[in-house]
Formats: structure tokens, C-alpha cells, sequence
């Protein structure tokens, strides 16, 4: 119960700051759930083994609010180079006392320094290839990328053109949308 009361109220912090902070395009309550919190506890149980987790381009903070709600043994890093979005997300984490997610307020790129990650996730950021090209240096050898994908020819076409990985597609039917999740480790053969 704890953790619905918490989704609740991080909702509610979105619509707050929406306005200022143009977070996501929806308006309602109901449509943040559906169109984004939704995405994310489909897919829930993929992320519960990941010991650390780094959301890039994380902006409102979807999958990382959630994931670290939901996974409170799980350390989330929320990556978004936005700063009117990166104060929303410190501020959010502060009221709603999730204590295993902080805020990277940079860009993620080859030069960035941070610790390796088990687990990186991203959602609506750009396309695998591009994710992968960015911060493959922060994933540990046995970790592996999941992310958050739409359709499903799409999902196949970025899928085609990283070879050297292993991927795994994982799909919802409990939503009208198609929505995919990519499991993505380095192939070791």
C-alpha cells in the first residue's frame, strides 16, 4: 500500500510541476498512470535482480521513480542533463523519502565518469545503438541494458544493427499500445 500511496504522490508532483517544467505531455492523473507508470511496472520484474540501476535521459523521472519505488534494495541513478527537470527530480525524491535514487545532473556520453552499473535502462530516449555508443563504458561486463521500446518493427530495425550484442524482446499485451522491453548483453561467443 505504501508503494501505490508513493506512485500517488509522485503523480501529483508531476502535474504540479508540469507546467513549469513541461515533464510529460499528459494532463491527467489517469493518463500518467496509463501512458507512463504503467510502461514501467509491466516490465517490473526484469529490473528485480539489477544491484544498481542508471536511467538515462530519465527527464520526469520514468522508469527511475519508479523502479527505485518499487525496488527499494536497488540503487537508482537518475541521469537528466535538463536542470529545471533534474531540480523536479531532487525535489521529488526529497518529499516522497525514496532514499536509494539520486540525480546526475550531466549529460551521459564516453567521457562521462561515473561508477559501472549492473542494469541501464532508458525510455523514449533515442535508438539502441545511440544508448549503447554513450555508456557501454558504465556497464559492468555482466550487466545489461533494458529498455523501454514502442513498436514492434522499430524495436526489430534498431535490433538489427548491433550485432555484437545479445538481445532478448520482451513484449506487453496488457496495454493498447504496443509496448516492448530489450534485454541487451554482450555477447560473449
Amino acid at each position: 500500500m505504501l508503494r501505490k500511496k508513493q506512485v500517488d504522490a509522485y503523480i501529483e508532483e508531476i502535474l504540479k510541476y508540469n507546467s513549469v517544467h513541461n515533464l510529460v505531455k499528459r494532463s491527467s492523473k489517469e493518463q500518467i498512470y496509463k501512458e507512463d507508470i504503467l510502461d514501467t511496472l509491466l516490465f517490473l520484474d526484469h529490473f528485480k535482480a539489477a544491484k544498481n540501476i542508471l536511467d538515462i535521459g530519465t527527464g520526469a523521472g520514468i522508469p527511475g521513480i519508479v523502479l527505485a519505488i518499487h525496488l527499494p534494495e536497488t540503487q537508482i541513478t537518475l541521469a537528466e542533463k535538463n536542470k529545471k527537470k533534474a531540480y523536479f527530480l531532487e525535489k521529488t525524491i526529497k518529499k516522497l523519502n525514496i532514499s536509494n535514487a539520486s540525480v546526475f545532473n550531466e549529460s551521459i556520453n564516453k567521457q562521462t565518469q561515473l561508477k559501472s552499473f549492473s542494469h541501464i535502462t532508458a525510455r523514449a530516449l533515442s535508438e539502441i545503438e545511440k544508448i549503447i555508443n554513450m555508456s557501454s563504458h558504465l556497464l559492468k561486463k555482466d550487466g545489461e541494458y533494458l529498455l523501454f521500446k514502442g513498436k514492434k518493427e522499430i524495436v526489430e530495425k534498431e535490433i538489427a544493427r548491433i550485432k555484437k550484442y545479445k538481445t532478448e524482446v520482451f513484449k506487453s499485451d496488457q496495454t493498447d499500445k504496443q509496448r516492448h522491453l530489450v534485454r541487451i548483453t554482450i555477447n560473449t561467443q
